[in-house]
């Protein structure tokens, strides 16, 4: 495979192309440096014009992957930022998402921020005996981090895996699921909770979303079986829970082993949720800190969308709440899948020791109460190759539920009470004009307060459904499968936020619908 397919760069066209030639300095902490048993010294590169700057960090990383081979040292390094003297002179923002060429100037001497760290065991990717147990990845992440993109890659990825998909979600209609239909083939299976969060009302419906996929893989051949299973978590969920959970279930622990907790950032957006401007009761969690915290692969996704300053200064945060884990770049979530598959990373003493002393007991604990949540709760989706996966429940989803984990036996902890969901479903197509007037407006008094929008829309004269995906203000569409001739064109939109008024929402789209 080539150096571009591993780190999950595009690979190019071969063309005649201009290059441009720049040099590389490093910037690494004395303690980085002390790990090589070389001196670092400038390196020359010679890269597209048409290459981004994130892709001049994939060629850092390799090359300085290359020299550490060469040497003996088990070490790699993830860049941080790009700096230079001339950008450093005139203020100008060098942007991970711009051509290399429009960023330096031929000749030019770049400066590299990295961190180097030693090559632990876990860090490549682990054979899978036929034998052993089903390697369990729980992806989590704040809204809109890119935890649904992700999962998009991984599944049309090339590795060979058969990969069953359980899918959380926070809100009172199902789209991340349509989204992750279209990607599935017939040997694979999408298992969905979306009538509360997995990580505090419907634990239980996790073991039994297990349990479906164990079962199905006793029905079907060995060439078919099951051999990866992906947990997509809400944007809201704590990990720690859900992995209780997962211990405390015999038949999880003797079937499956937990892979590793890979977290998805939001790089554009993150540091507004860890820098504790938002006031929170003193046992809420902080869903975007203990996701960091418990991360075995922290992914910092939207890398093309922040400055060099505003790398280091996320790279900074997520480094004060998780020092051990591996970090990744990406755009669009696209990682090297060898990276977060079959990695065995998974630290329970870690979890015990650094996180969370009463884990085990809160495991035990939990045992006793899935088994009596499943006398009052059942949520029995039985997933066939008929399903189309389509929950459409219309119940209103406050997320206001406690659950006991965390330092201190009994210590409740509850998620924001004031966050919660919004769905809205209205029949017609939608004018381009008049959807671009409605956000403006809409984005103009409730940007900081909706945290993610999402829906699956009928653009007027478009003969394909559109998947509208926000994040905060920032928007983006992207097309999915034609409407069927027969099929309602019904627009579904769901809103995740603080403080929300669903009266007022709800109204707002509906009259923007009627109006196209």
């Amino acid at each position: 495979m080539s150096a571009a397919a591993e780190s999950g760069r595009p690979a190019k066209k071969a063309r005649e192309s201009k290059t441009v030639p720049i040099k590389v300095k490093f910037e690494l902490e004395e303690e980085d440096k002390g790990l090589m048993s070389f001196a670092l010294g400038e390196l020359s590169f010679e890269p597209d014009a048409t290459d981004s700057v994130n892709d001049l960090s994939s060629m850092v990383e390799e090359r300085f992957a290359e020299l550490c081979e060469e040497a003996g040292d088990p070490l790699e390094m993830t860049v941080i930022a790009f700096d230079s003297l001339r950008h450093r002179s005139t203020g100008s923002i060098i942007m991970y998402g711009k051509p290399i060429g429009e960023t330096f100037e031929a000749g030019e001497e770049v400066i590299v921020v990295g961190e180097v760290r030693p090559i632990g065991a876990s860090d490549e990717a682990q054979p899978l005996d036929d034998n052993e147990k089903i390697p369990v990845t729980v992806i989590t992440g704040f809204l809109g981090a890119g935890k649904t993109t992700l999962l998009n890659h991984i599944l049309t990825a090339q590795h060979g895996r058969r990969i069953a998909v359980l899918e959380n979600e926070f809100g009172e209609m199902s789209i991340d699921d349509k989204l992750l239909a279209t990607k599935l083939t017939g040997a694979e299976q999408i298992v969905v909770a979306d009538n509360g969060c997995i990580c505090c009302t419907v634990r239980g419906d996790l073991v039994d979303m297990i349990g479906q996929v164990l079962d199905r893989n006793d029905t079907l051949p060995d060439d078919k079986k099951i051999e990866a299973i992906m947990i997509e978590t809400t944007g809201m969920a704590d990990p720690s829970p859900v992995l209780q959970t997962f211990v405390a279930s015999e038949r999880c622990t003797m079937n499956c082993v937990v892979d590793g907790v890979i977290t998805v950032v939001d790089s554009r957006n993150i540091l507004q949720h860890l820098d504790g401007s938002v006031k929170r009761k003193e046992a809420e969690v902080n869903e975007s800190v203990v996701q960091i915290a418990f991360a075995d692969r922290i992914i910092l996704n939207k890398m093309d969308l922040v400055t060099s300053q505003e790398a280091q200064a996320v790279m900074r945060a997520v480094r004060k709440v998780n020092r051990a884990s591996k970090v990744l770049r990406s755009v669009n979530s696209r990682v090297d899948v060898n990276q977060i598959i079959g990695i065995r990373s998974f630290d329970l003493s870690r979890i015990v020791s650094e996180l969370d002393p009463d884990f085990m007991e809160a495991a035990k604990e939990e045992a006793a109460a899935a088994e009596a949540a499943k006398k009052e709760h059942k949520h029995d989706h039985k997933c066939t190759d008929k399903c189309d996966h389509d929950h459409d429940h219309s119940h209103d989803h406050a997320h206001d539920h406690d659950h006991d984990h965390g330092k201190g036996k009994g210590k409740k902890h509850r998620h924001d009470q004031r966050v919660s969901s919004i769905g809205v479903t209205v029949e017609g197509e939608i004018n381009a004009d008049a959807l671009d007037k409605w956000w403006g407006q809409l984005m103009e008094k409730k940007a900081k307060s909706i945290y993610r929008s999402k829906g699956i829309i009928a653009m007027e004269g478009s003969p394909t459904k559109m998947v509208f995906q926000a994040v905060h203000e920032l928007l983006r569409f992207e097309a999915l499968d034609a409407w069927k001739p027969d099929e309602k064109k019904v627009n579904k939109m769901v809103f995740i936020g603080v403080d929300l008024d669903k009266e007022e929402l709800t109204e707002s789209f509906r009259k923007m619908v009627n109006q196209s």
